[in-house]
Order: C-alpha cells, then structure tokens, then sequence
C-alpha cells in the first residue's frame, strides 16, 4: 500500500519534520474562535483513527476543518432557526461534530439519503427535532435539516458552492463554482435541481447537477490526446506565469482543477491536496467509505471501475507536483500566503505546500514524478483537461522581449533567434563603426 515516508528516490522528507504539529495543539485558534478540544479529537479521529491524532498520513487534517468551517459559516443565518441553543455560540463545533457524524453515517449506509442522514443528525442532538402540534411548520423545518445535510455534503465533498439562500419550496441551488468569477466550470452544470424525493440516494442526486469527472467527454477512457507526452520543462508554473502571462487561481471545487478561462487567461487548480491524499491510495488506511467517492460513485453501472475515484485524486496530486515542485524556478511562483490568504499557518494545507515545495512525500506508488509524462498511462482521469490546457501553452507566443528570452520551450529555436539578433546586432555595430571610420577619414 502506498504510504508517506522516506524514500530513495530525491526530495524524500519526513512529514513530521516538514509539519511538526504538537498533540499541545489540539485546542487551536481558529480565525478568532476555540474549538473545544474534545470536537477536535472526534474530528480527527473519525477522519483518521489510526494514526496520530491531528495527522492523516503524517499531515494535519486542519486545512479540511477550516474549509468545512469557514464555507458553513457564510449560510449561518440560513440555519439559525434549525440551529440547537448549545451550538448558537459555538457554530464551529456544531459543523465540524456534523462533519463527523455524516461520515460515520457513510460508512454504514453506502447508500445514504439527505433523509437518512437528516434522521442521524437529529439522532445525535445535532439538529433539532421536527416540531410537532398543530401550528408547527413540519415541512419547512425537514427541507432546512435536508438543505443543511446537502450544504454539509457537498462542502465536505468539494463538490460545489452551496447558495446561501434557503431553498425555495424543493429546489435546491448551487452557486458559481468560483466565486467572483463568471468561469462555469469544464463540466456544464445545472444551478437548480428539484429534490422531490429527500430518500434518493445522493450519488443519484449529485448527478443531476451534472457530470463531475473533469474530463472533455462522458467516457473519459474513448478519449484520445492529441498529445501524447508532456515534459515537466515545458509545462509548469514559471511557463505558465513568467513567459506567458498567464493567471493562477486556486479553487475550492474539485472539478474544476485544471480548468482554463479563455476570457481571463485564467488556470484553476485545487488547493486542498490533503482531502486529495485522505480519498486517494495513498492513504494509510482502507475505509470502505469516503466522502467524494461516496457522493460520486456510479451505482449499478456495468464494467465501472471502483478504483477510479482513488485514481483520480493521485492524479490531482501528482499534477500539482508537475506543475509547481518539479522544476525549481516553478517553485518560485507558489505562495502558501496567497493561496490561503487569511487562513493562520496552521491551518493552510501542508500538503500542497510540500508538493509545490518541490518535495514528493509518496513512496511504493504508481504515480511517480519523471520528467517526461505519457497522458494516456500517467493521467488517464486528466488527460482530456492536460491535453486542453497543454494545447493552449503550445500555441500561446510571448509578447515581450523579457519573455521571448524567458521562452525556453524549444531550445534550438531558442538559441536560433537569439543568436540571430546577437549576430544581426554585430552587424549592424560593425556597420556603423565602417561608416564612423569613413566619415572620420573623409572629413581628414
């Protein structure tokens, strides 16, 4: 089984000096707030309850709690009513306890409802009860304890931004997929879906928003590439942002990593690599049940591959790692600041920053860095997105004379055009040091 370590191959490290969290900081600050120590070890020891406390395969899982956190804490008042008086002053344990208990509730109920999951919340005093009496609105309580649970699954997921608005009668809504962005995703999605049927199992109601693979079609394996191989020189952050000026920004949604905006000569990439490796086969242990591939697996589907979601999140790593630490001046183009800017040290993902550190904490795994990537074995899940965006890189030119010496894409052209201009500049001195000479002896 694949597993984080130390390894023979270069940028080896040991996680835990990389990321030395002490157990002393199990109570930590959160923006401004205190998590209570005991929802913390709940949290974590759901999430990994193998290893160290705090630490999913070496990393902390804070950045996964921050997210859950912060993204439940924009739709607060949308469920202030559903909300227990012993959580109105503590919002932070009552999302993160919900976390856990969704995902324990996965892991007995493959083939888990907004409803059933509704009946564990409530079970476990973390919703309230449905009123009852006659003047009790029992209708608009439930479709708010169902709303919650698909905010808290499709947050937990990574799957989309929720609206913060309460849903209107049945229709439940998504946002923009990044936000402030008029980018709609690679995947075409629809905004609204009609839950009549709150007992529909949720990988059927996630895909009524759409396809959620990132791929360019709905069979990801009759794809082919135009291209075949992708050189880790050539496709990377420096590339991307010194020669072609082209912009980084970092996502919350999973399906939209690797997205390209035309409009905005714009590439987005996924930031919570951790969530990546707790859902991928680099994770120590093998729990049946994990939140994404749970909301997205494809039930009943002749010839479909379990394994492909675990793929897929080895995939995402791996494109983060060719993309920024592979090469060293790539590197220099990654700031953990700016990639969670606001979020405390502590809770930013060690993970990516690792990964686009330029250290590959994997070993015994499939997915290894090289300097030359073939899409079809290396990125069978990505390829469609890689060949796209690799398309564009190949047919974008520099623009400046800064970039055009930054270019380094082709070496023997490179070379060609510099030492064209170097050799047509001697020409052009040697040329006018004839005609000063020539003045000078005339004019003697």
């Amino acid at each position: 089984m694949p597993a984080f370590g130390t390894g023979n191959g270069a940028n080896r490290v040991k996680l835990d000096e990389v990321c030395p969290y002490p157990e002393a900081h199990h109570t930590y600050l959160l923006v401004y707030r205190i998590i209570d120590p005991s929802v913390f070890s709940t949290f974590t020891n759901v999430f990994d309850p193998i290893s160290t406390p705090g630490i999913v395969c070496g990393l902390s899982v804070r950045s996964y709690m921050r997210h859950i956190v912060t993204s439940l804490d924009k739709l607060c008042e949308t469920f202030d009513t559903i909300c227990l008086d012993n959580y109105k002053t503590k919002r932070e344990s009552w999302h993160l306890e919900s976390a856990a208990a969704l995902q324990q509730h996965i892991s007995s109920h493959p083939h888990f409802s907004l409803e059933t999951t509704a009946a564990q919340l409530r079970t476990e005093k973390l919703l309230e009860p449905s009123p009852t009496g006659a003047d009790a609105d029992v209708d608009s309580t439930t479709r708010l304890h169902h709303f919650y649970v698909f905010c808290l699954i499709v947050i937990s997921a990574h799957l989309f931004h929720p609206s913060a608005k309460a849903p209107v009668q049945t229709m439940f809504t998504i946002g923009d997929c990044i936000p402030g962005s008029i980018h709609r995703c690679w995947s075409i999605l629809s905004n609204k879906v009609l839950v009549r049927d709150p007992r529909m199992p949720v990988a059927r109601l996630i895909r009524r928003f759409g396809e959620l693979s990132p791929v360019v079609d709905g069979d990801q394996r009759s794809y082919r590439a135009k291209t075949a191989t992708l050189r880790a020189d050539r496709f990377n952050a420096r590339l991307f942002c010194s020669v072609l000026k082209m912009n980084i920004a970092w996502t919350d949604v999973l399906n939209t990593h690797l997205d390209y905006d035309t409009e905005t000569n714009t590439i987005f990439l996924f930031r919570h690599a951790t969530f990546c490796a707790m859902n991928s086969r680099f994770a120590r242990d093998d729990r049946s049940a994990r939140i994404w591939e749970s909301c997205v697996e494809l039930e009943d589907a002749e010839g479909s591959d379990s394994d492909h979601p675990k793929d897929l999140m080895c995939e995402i790593i791996l494109s983060l790692y060719l993309i920024f630490g592979q090469e060293i001046q790539a590197r220099q183009h990654f700031s953990a600041k700016k990639v969670f800017e606001g979020w405390p040290h502590v809770d930013q993902d060690q993970l990516l920053v690792m990964l686009c550190g330029g250290n590959w904490p994997f070993q015994n795994s499939t997915n290894e860095p090289k300097p030359v990537y073939y899409l079809a074995t290396d990125f069978p899940m990505m390829q469609a997105k890689l060949d796209f965006l690799n398309e564009v890189v190949m047919h974008k030119e520099p623009k400046s004379s800064l970039q055009l010496w930054r270019n380094k894409r082709n070496t023997a052209q490179w070379y060609t055009f510099w030492a064209v201009i170097l050799y047509g500049t001697l020409g052009v001195l040697v040329g006018l040091a004839q005609l000063a000479t020539s003045v000078i002896a005339l004019y003697k």
